[in-house]
């Protein structure tokens, strides 16, 4: 368990921290170097994002549950209403800190992402076997 738990912190801290550490390479290059800590602020403080969006998206998944949406396409919806906001949020964040074009904001959320979705491939090669893991019941 404490491999699990480390494998996870690490992967977590990792995600967090890669925006601004890929937003200073892709500064340097565009000679807005003096405009990254703006950005590092304000896209480490993004997380807490998720508390503000949260009472609306679990709003939108309870109206679609009153109409008859069972839970799965409820919490599919909400979950993806909060994804997409994350983006939108963090491509305006881009394009306003770093006063850069739409191209070049999709650029630096694009490596972002790719960055991401390595990180998750190696978890899932190289981490602890989740399916393995068993929590104690009570």
């Amino acid at each position: 368990m404490p491999r699990v738990a480390a494998s996870l912190g690490l992967m977590t801290l990792c995600q967090l921290l890669a925006p601004a550490v890929i937003a200073d390479w892709f500064c340097r290059r565009w000679s807005r170097g003096e405009r990254w800590p703006l950005y590092a602020n304000i896209i480490n403080w993004t997380p807490l994002l998720l508390f503000i969006v949260l009472a609306p998206a679990v709003s939108l998944a309870r109206v679609l549950m009153a109409f008859g949406a069972s839970q799965d396409v409820a919490s599919i919806a909400a979950t993806m209403a909060i994804s997409v906001y994350g983006v939108w949020f963090q491509w305006r964040v881009a394009r306003g800190a770093l006063d850069v074009s739409r191209w070049r904001a999709a650029q630096l959320l694009g490596a972002t992402f790719l960055f991401s979705v390595v990180i998750v491939v190696i978890q899932g090669l190289f981490g602890p076997d989740m399916d393995a893991v068993s929590l104690p019941h009570k």
